[in-house]
């Protein structure tokens, strides 16, 4: 019996080993499994991306001509009446509103003559109903047969004795008469109306002064210049202000016509602003040059949001096809990465990774391609638009 007890309990001491040592080995591995991952985490995997090569390409000339940046929408609000200023919306900067009124002009004077013109068109209208009234009493009851009421002997003796004998002689026509009698009255019904259509003209035109009082915002934007203040006189073609939209910018230029034949309304063309280079669209081409400075003016829009000022320098950069064209390496301009004001791309080395490398530009290419004159080689792999996030040293 204790032999019997003796290896019971000794297998039951074995069993209980190899489960711990299985447990262990099982926790080692889910441990090194873990590690592996914190590992893999660490160094990163960057997502699917598309890698290009470097390549080289006959390169022409490209001319840099200068130009100012300036508001695409641009006003000169000027006085249209003469008057006192009673109100300017701000100073120069303040932004305002569609709609908003900008500069007032006193319109006392105005609204006295305004208010005379409409007693007028109150008093012609009462004299057309009078006359209406009336040419229906002629129509109603003649005049003839009115001219005993009222007019004592006269009329009697008319009557009886003055139109029977010129009705005898001859000299009498009494249906011509009502006939005249009724066109009297008409005409005074066309004279009534022609003097309310002359004071509602007035009325009209007071109020079309009367608007032009009041310079109105005709978009938003903001005051550029101020002419004015409060309290002075000001007449008609006076500068008021000067108001713009400053979120819509574009370059002004007189470019050469030896460049016009690379330019046509809706190309693109690259734009250097205060070092960055910034894509823009031909807006604007004069149909005829300057014939002193053989120069033809264009206007270049800016893409919305650009950091630029109304005013600033700038210059465009049209390919010059008169230039012979010169081997260079090009690559993508979305591969370019700007960090603290300088430029670099990803370059894919042989273990598949990403690894960030400097380089130098030149200038646009064309087609979203930009010339590099230093940092990369020809056959050099590069991503090609760098996802967000993407890190020196990621796979990919």
């Amino acid at each position: 019996m204790i032999s019997l007890l003796s290896k019971t309990k000794l297998w039951l001491v074995l069993a209980a080993s190899l489960v711990f040592v299985a447990a262990t080995f099982t926790r080692v591995g889910a441990d090194k499994n873990e590690a592996e991952k914190q590992s893999t985490a660490a160094v990163g995997t960057a997502p699917p991306v598309e890698v290009v090569t470097v390549q080289r390409a006959a390169v022409g000339g490209v001319a840099a001509v200068g130009g100012t940046v300036q508001p695409v929408d641009t006003v000169k609000l000027t006085a249209q009446i003469p008057g006192r200023v009673l109100y300017v919306a701000g100073d120069v900067g303040s932004r305002h509103k569609k709609g908003e009124v900008l500069v007032r002009i006193d319109d006392e004077e105005l609204q006295a003559k305004l208010r005379e013109a409409m007693a007028a068109e109150a008093s012609a209208q009462a004299q057309i109903r009078a006359a209406w009234a009336q040419y229906q009493r002629e129509l109603a009851s003649p005049s003839k047969n009115r001219t005993m009421a009222g007019f004592g002997f006269p009329a009697m003796f008319d009557d009886f004795f003055a139109e029977p004998l010129e009705s005898f002689a001859g000299t009498r026509h009494p249906g011509v008469e009502r006939g005249v009698d009724v066109y009297s009255r008409q005409i005074q019904i066309e004279q009534a109306q022609h003097a309310l259509a002359q004071a509602q003209a007035r009325i009209r035109q007071i109020q079309s002064k009367i608007r032009d009082a009041e310079s109105i915002a005709p978009f938003d934007g903001a005051i550029a210049a101020k002419y004015v203040e409060e309290g002075d006189t000001v007449q008609p073609g006076q500068p008021l202000i000067d108001y713009v939209d400053p979120t819509r910018l574009e370059v002004v230029s007189d470019v050469p016509v030896g460049l016009r034949p690379a330019l046509h309304e809706g190309a693109r063309v690259q734009v250097r602003i205060g070092g960055r280079v910034v894509p823009g669209i031909v807006r604007r081409i004069a149909p005829v040059a300057d014939p002193v400075r053989h120069t033809v003016h264009v206007k270049v829009a800016l893409p919305e949001g650009v950091q630029a000022e109304a005013g600033q320098y700038a210059e465009l950069l049209i390919p010059d096809p008169r230039a012979q064209g010169v081997p260079a390496l090009i690559i993508p301009q979305s591969a370019v990465v700007e960090k603290g004001g300088l430029h670099y791309v990803f370059v894919v080395d042989d273990k598949n990774r990403a690894v960030l490398r400097l380089v130098r530009l030149g200038e646009p290419y064309g087609q979203g391609m930009v010339m590099v004159l230093a940092g990369l080689s020809e056959g050099t792999k590069i991503v090609k638009s760098p996802p967000p996030g993407l890190k020196s040293g990621q796979q990919i």
